[in-house]
């Protein structure tokens, strides 16, 4: 299953609102969903190559916004792997900044270098696969 947004109107309605159970809910059902992928599911990426950065990717989305694992899927939400599945949580709240240094420093590690306006547009994606596509174009 892909990880996205809420399609429902309600659900929407109570984006942000960190108080209201319904919309910390939905994170955390989207938490034990991608918590139940493994190694072998990867296989939805089209190369070795788009699976190796998505795992190295994933690496930094498990450290700075709380996933338990670092599988994700091409059609996942970018936006989502950016909360993480506790977006409300102490821990989680800066958890945006986090993964926007973090994921700066993994891609100067892959030598495309960038100034902090560049990269802001550069992790503007729909989806998870938008990126790493982008990123291969790059190196």
């Amino acid at each position: 299953m892909i990880l996205t947004m809420p399609k429902s109107p309600i659900r929407k309605f109570f984006m942000g609102i960190s108080w209201l159970d319904p919309n910390v809910r939905y994170f955390r059902e989207l938490g034990k969903m991608q918590a139940q992928r493994t190694r072998e599911d990867m296989d939805c990426w089209q190369s070795p190559e788009q699976i190796d950065l998505a795992l190295a990717a994933g690496e930094v989305f498990v450290r700075c916004a709380h996933w338990q694992k670092p599988y994700f899927f091409p059609g996942d939400s970018w936006n989502v792997l950016w909360v993480g599945p506790e977006p409300f949580s102490w821990p989680a709240t800066d958890s945006d900044l986090d993964v926007f240094e973090d994921m700066g420093f993994w891609l100067r590690g892959l030598g495309i270098v960038m100034n902090r306006r560049e990269l802001g547009r550069f992790l503007e994606r729909e989806a998870f696969g938008d990126f790493v596509a982008a990123v291969l174009c790059y190196i």
